[in-house]
């Protein structure tokens, strides 16, 4: 069966109108709300795994870690980080900390290092080539960012990014109720990073 295309308005004035016949529902607005930052945060994972075009042979994920190891170095971090604290910041699995890890120093962009104080421990810091990418590629990435958002004026994303972090530190709050610890965001920047 052939998908046609709708016009987007129509649609949502139909699922409006399913929600108040069906479900006795006057305000879909949290509905709607929730369901364009899901798709928002699709379009933008898609176009950030695409990455700049600058360093094809970098996905959007392993340029993310190394950023955060950069960041780690410049705040004086020095010694690298676990994978484990990597695989939390990054919020992904560990092992796919590893699989990003093993690409990474294939392509000679880390290092791993022993922790001296533990010898079971070992730690990721950037190499040289890996911290002079980085170097290179932040202004191009910010660009393409920049170019992402340029509908928007700058007030119009300082107000977004109030917004957007209001309601996350909403949901942060609903998914720790008082009773639980907070979940506070990941070191640095908020997320990634």
């Amino acid at each position: 069966m052939e998908h046609k295309h709708r016009d987007p308005e129509q649609v949502q004035k139909r699922i409006h109108q399913v929600l108040r016949d069906r479900f006795h529902v006057e305000d879909s607005t949290s509905l709607e709300l929730l369901t364009t930052l899901h798709r928002v945060a699709i379009m933008s994972d898609t176009l950030d795994s695409q990455g700049d075009g600058a360093e094809p042979e970098l996905s959007g994920p392993r340029w993310w870690l190394m950023l955060r190891l950069f960041f780690e170095e410049e705040i004086g971090n020095d010694e690298g980080i676990t994978p484990s604290h990597l695989s939390h910041s990054q919020r992904v699995s560990r092992n796919t900390i590893s699989s990003l890890l093993r690409g990474l120093e294939s392509q000679d962009m880390i290092v791993r290092v022993t922790d001296p104080a533990d010898l079971r421990i070992f730690r990721i810091r950037l190499s040289e080539k890996g911290r002079q990418l980085i170097l290179r590629t932040v202004p191009v990435r910010i660009q393409s960012l920049d170019h992402l958002y340029a509908a928007l004026t700058q007030q119009e994303k300082t107000d977004l990014l109030n917004i957007l972090h209001k309601i996350e530190r909403a949901f942060r709050q609903a998914a720790c109720p008082q009773s639980q610890p907070a979940i506070e965001p990941t070191d640095l920047t908020q997320e990634r990073l």
